[in-house]
């Protein structure tokens, strides 16, 4: 039969295809002469006539579905028809794949995937015709021919050959262009309605898988012409939120890739399409922006970051910042993440004005830069942050940089708001926000009533001011302790006022005047009219010793009759308790004439209150023999009294 001429074998087999078509019913001879007509094509699509392939092409699909046993060969034909030397019948081929999937669906996949291959064309004409059958396989069934084209763009998780490999890498780019061309719209516009359509969500998840592994610019092109037009990224969502993070990350990895050495500087050339991407959604509201600001705060927002960027790149992480954080203060609704972010922000956005500084005019963005100090200007009316000198040196930079007459031609809205902002902040600000030197603890009104003191001890911290009275008496005398804070700034002259019973201390006027002198001036003892008698030795009062006439009259309340001095009316201990917790953080001048009146009392015995009055003879001068005297006459008359009793 293949001898025959063209002509004939082309009127042969139109009469055969005639005589099956007009078996109404389905008997035995007509199921037969079908059967031997779909034979008769299949053997057409080797023969060497483009007609006769032709006709084979475009009538196959009349008899596969009938004839199960003759399906892969009647495939198979129509595989090769897609592989002839003529364009033309190649072209046929292609709709016949069309026209079997029509015809028994189960085909529809496998027949998608040749489809794919038959992509690599080099005819334009032919690429056309194979895009238009994958947009009716798509509408036959999507899920199944998207489910193709997924597998397409998936690289292997396993390594290729180096022939496999590249075959793999051409497909993937085909088939993104198909999907992103003529594709498209019959991925997105029919389906619009199933917004959460299976197909859509296999076809989104597909995508966000495979971006990791994309070139920059393939991703650029899945999330721009793909991905966003979707339906179910038209808002907010859950597969929104993941697209951020998963180009945030891609972009992280990217950025340790192009990190330079120390000292050099990048443009970021494939970094900065995942940050241009990851802006562009959330601009479009397909993102978290707490979770663009923390990527940026962690990666970019630090003096090495900044440095090892040229000035294009900084001025786009500026923009990019400030981006964010214009929607985080336009989210009004506070909570501890928002404020986090805010706070970290401020913390940070000193490297990014000194970056502004240093950028060319033209690269400044002053929007930007007036959103970065809106943001501390939230923080400063808090009162919960202050600038440091660095930054309020800045602010002061910024404020006379957006006052510059260049400045005002270019930016002048933007200008004015950031002078608008700086000012309050320095006007407020006097210096750096630094703790306060704790300084020690005094006495409280209450304490000094009492005659005690706090010295940071354990039990309330309460010490006992001793008189020298006591002593006198004959009290056993507790050992010396060592005292810190305002004891140990007592001298040596105070402490021996303090040992003096309470109506033979210094007079209201005296004591004024100690008041009045400086804490931080130590006193130069001054010469009394009478010398001060020798120092006793210690150990000469005992225990069974009688006191004398004259200390228990000065215990007596009638003893007491000096009405000059507001402390006359308090009992003997409580002013001498009050006056020792006074001289603590005064220190007394030393009185003159005032030794002659205690007749012949011991100036110069250890004051008991706790701590050590070393070198305190060594700055009395020795006793005249005039006060020799009158110290010995003393002594009689106690002895006389003594008798007396």
């Amino acid at each position: 039969m293949g001898d025959k001429p063209e002509k004939q074998q082309v009127s042969e087999i139109l009469s055969q295809l005639q005589r099956a078509r007009r078996g109404q019913v389905r008997t035995s001879a007509v199921i037969a002469q079908q059967k031997d007509t779909l034979k008769r094509l299949i053997e057409l699509t080797h023969s060497p006539h483009s007609q006769l392939k032709t006709i084979a092409a475009q009538n196959i699909k009349l008899y596969i579905k009938d004839f199960p046993e003759l399906e892969d060969d009647a495939i198979n034909a129509v595989y090769d028809l897609c592989e002839d030397s003529d364009q033309k019948v190649r072209k046929e081929g292609y709709r016949a794949i069309t026209a079997v999937s029509k015809e028994l669906r189960k085909w529809v996949k496998r027949n998608a995937d040749v489809l794919v291959q038959l992509l690599q064309s080099d005819e334009p004409e032919e690429v056309e015709v194979v895009e238009q059958q994958l947009n009716e396989h798509l509408d036959m069934d999507t899920l199944a021919t998207l489910n193709v084209l997924r597998d397409q763009i998936v690289p292997p998780e396993e390594p290729l050959e180096a022939d496999d490999q590249g075959t793999r890498d051409r497909l993937r780019v085909l088939v993104l262009n198909f999907l992103t061309g003529r594709g498209k719209r019959h991925i997105i516009n029919p389906h619009a309605p199933a917004i959460d359509g299976e197909a859509e969500n296999a076809l989104a998840e597909a995508l966000l898988q495979v971006i990791p592994l994309l070139p920059p610019h393939e991703v650029e092109t899945v999330v721009k012409e793909l991905l966003i037009p979707l339906p179910s990224f038209s808002r907010a969502s859950k597969q929104s939120t993941v697209l951020m993070e998963v180009i945030l990350e891609a972009a992280k990895t990217s950025w340790k890739a192009e990190t330079p050495p120390a000292g050099g500087r990048t443009s970021l050339p494939r970094t900065r399409i995942y940050l241009d991407l990851a802006n562009e959604l959330l601009q479009k509201g397909l993102g978290q922006a707490a979770t663009f600001l923390r990527f940026y705060l962690t990666n970019f927002v630090s003096k090495a970051a900044q440095q090892s960027l040229v000035d294009d790149a900084q001025c786009i992480v500026i923009r990019h910042v400030a981006d964010g954080l214009k929607l985080l203060l336009e989210n009004v609704a506070g909570s501890d993440e928002r404020t986090q972010i805010i706070t970290s922000t401020v913390n940070g956005s000193g490297f990014l004005y000194a970056t502004f500084l240093d950028l060319n005019p033209e690269l400044k963005s002053w929007p930007s830069c007036a959103i970065l100090l809106k943001a501390c200007k939230l923080r400063f009316d808090s009162r919960q942050w202050r600038p440091s000198t660095d930054l309020l040196a800045t602010f002061q930079s910024l404020l006379d940089t957006s006052s510059s007459h260049e400045t005002l031609q270019m930016n002048k809205e933007a200008a004015e708001e950031v002078q608008s902002l700086i000012r309050p902040m320095l006007q407020s600000t006097p210096g750096p926000s630094t703790p306060a030197t704790p300084r020690p603890a005094t006495p409280g009104p209450s304490n000094v009533g009492k005659g005690t003191f706090s010295n940071n001890k354990p039990s309330g911290g309460r010490v006992q001011i001793k008189r020298k009275l006591d002593s006198e008496l004959g009290r056993p005398a507790p050992s010396p302790t060592r005292t810190s804070g305002p004891m140990a700034n007592a001298t040596v002259d105070s402490r021996g006022d303090r040992s003096l019973p309470p109506h033979l201390g210094p007079n209201r006027g005296d004591r004024q005047r100690t008041k009045t002198a400086p804490s931080s001036t130590r006193t130069t003892p001054v010469a009394s009219d009478a010398e001060t008698p020798p120092k006793r030795q210690k150990g000469l009062v005992s225990e069974g010793s009688v006191p004398s006439l004259l200390s228990r009259l000065a215990l007596a309340p009638g003893a007491i009759e000096s009405k000059s001095d507001p402390l006359a009316l308090v009992p003997a201990k409580r002013r001498a308790e009050t006056e020792g917790v006074q001289q603590q953080t005064k220190r007394p001048t030393p009185q003159r004439g005032r030794v002659s009146s205690l007749h012949g009392a011991d100036l110069h015995a250890p004051a008991e209150v706790g701590f050590s009055i070393k070198g305190a003879a060594a700055r009395a001068k020795q006793p005249t023999p005039e006060a020799v005297g009158r110290g010995k006459q003393c002594e009689t008359e106690k002895d006389k009294d003594v008798a007396t009793l």
